[in-house]
């Protein structure tokens, strides 16, 4: 019985990260670049750098915003995520949001292009507010790791992002 259970305890994480490695394997790239954004999005609801600045590349540039490298965006990340809190819950007072209605990209050999609009909220007095919401067109390359963001702008259309 308790080789069983060994035998159980010890298949389930091989099973999960297999399954996980063929459904990667498998999926199309359009997949696999929304992953990426997805992952993201869930790294800055979490307060977590990496799963943020991971695919972004050393060489990333924001049109627009010359001065802002990939080190100085994970500055910035690290101080919104542990900067000022809500005094009694301890949340964090901003949250981003993807529109995934309006997510659209296109993959042409080693590159991908995805538009999406994003949504950046406050929580002021209790209730979250709307500080920024713009449309982002991001471009990927795929490298040796996956798809590596290279180049990104946006387009404010109500209110500023911060």
């Amino acid at each position: 019985m308790f080789k069983k259970l060994l035998l159980i305890l010890l298949a389930a994480p091989v099973l999960w990260f297999g399954g996980k490695a063929i459904a990667r394997a498998l999926a199309s790239d359009e997949t696999l670049v929304r992953w990426t954004v997805e992952g993201m999005e869930r790294g800055y609801a979490k307060n977590r750098v990496n799963p943020v600045l991971g695919p972004i590349a050393p060489e990333w540039r924001h049109e627009g915003s010359a001065e802002i490298s990939r080190g100085l965006f994970g500055d910035a990340l690290r101080q919104r995520f542990f900067g000022e809190r809500h005094p009694q819950t301890r949340e964090r007072l901003d949250r981003v949001t993807i529109d995934w209605g309006t997510w659209e990209v296109e993959v042409v050999e080693e590159s991908a292009t995805a538009r999406f609009d994003l949504e950046v909220e406050e929580l002021r007095g209790g209730a979250w507010e709307q500080l920024g919401l713009a449309g982002f067109e991001v471009e990927f390359e795929r490298g040796p790791d996956g798809w590596r963001l290279v180049r990104s702008r946006h387009e404010e259309r109500v209110g500023e992002l911060y």
